[in-house]
């Protein structure tokens, strides 16, 4: 008997040490689990900043939900040009302003007292089509963005009987819906044009209404199908609430890529300008037309 108590014992002390041991290796991992767990919830903030972020990020992206991430194309960036005509061009000045100069009655005055005639850029599509004579001193007066400042200028250009053409953006999500027609918060951006006042504008028989896309966004810079919305859309929204057709069109900052050309032409417009500086114009680049920012050249 006492030996078979003397081999007991060990097997005893044994189990009693294995126990231990799984004991300690069980707290162990009890007590790190908690710690992550604690970790984890203290990171949460974290996390949740580092998520908004990305979504910033992405919408600087400006591309739409249904979009394929963006394919970057060097952008055709508009760079000065000799005033020198070439490939069969004409002198066909276009106008490129954004807020009414102060000396805009000034300005429209000397393309007066020079003999000029403003046309609507559907008319300078048809004149360098070759589907209309045009007048002999032919000028196309345009106005970027659709700011409300703008109504001065329209008040300036109803006095000397002139046409010209506003291209406008919409606005959208992408640009926060503080800017374009459509415009909701009045807390940042300019003051826009609105949808009544835009009305009286075409309904006055001398302004045409262009697309300046949704967003005003730098097309060259997004991919094909986030450019298509801005390009098809806004000439959607446009045609929808105005009744006509919108057929002009006007690249942000003036900056494109052969994509963007080919998206303008496949949504139906015939014509777009760009900030390129010269005062001659081709019927090859019905889709590069250039423009100039002052009358004071002008003979």
């Amino acid at each position: 008997m006492l030996s078979a108590g003397k081999i007991l014992k060990p097997k005893t002390n044994q189990k009693l040490h294995h126990s231990t041991y799984y004991a300690i290796i069980g707290l162990v991992l009890l007590v790190a689990i908690l710690v992550l767990g604690l970790e984890v919830l203290a990171l949460k903030p974290t996390f949740k900043i580092i998520h908004s972020r990305y979504q910033a990020k992405d919408l600087q992206h400006h591309y739409s939900k249904t979009s394929t991430p963006p394919v970057v194309i060097k952008a055709v960036v508009a760079e000065p040009v000799a005033n020198v005509p070439i490939n069969s061009s004409i002198h066909l000045p276009i106008l490129l302003y954004h807020k009414t100069p102060a000396n805009f009655d000034f300005q429209m005055k000397h393309l007066a007292d020079a003999g000029y005639t403003p046309v609507f850029m559907q008319e300078v599509y048809m004149i360098l089509a070759g589907k209309m004579a045009g007048p002999a001193k032919p000028v196309a007066i345009t106005f970027d963005d659709g700011f409300s400042d703008q109504l001065k200028a329209a008040e300036i250009l109803k006095k000397y009987n002139f046409k010209s053409t506003f291209y406008v953006f919409t606005g959208g999500e992408l640009s926060g819906w503080c800017i374009g027609i459509e415009r909701t918060s009045t807390t940042c951006g300019d003051s826009y044009l609105n949808w009544a006042q835009i009305k009286t504008l075409q309904g006055s028989g001398l302004v045409e209404i262009g697309s300046h896309t949704v967003d005003h966004l730098n097309l060259a810079s997004l991919s094909e199908v986030a450019q298509r919305f801005q390009i098809v859309e806004s000439k959607r929204i446009l045609e929808q609430n105005l009744g006509v057709s919108v057929l002009s069109f006007c690249y942000p900052y003036g900056n494109y890529n052969a994509i963007t050309e080919r998206l303008v032409k496949e949504a139906g417009y015939n014509n777009a300008t760009t900030t390129v500086g010269s005062e001659y114009q081709g019927p090859n680049s019905l889709f590069r037309l250039s423009r100039i920012r002052d009358t004071k050249d002008l003979r």
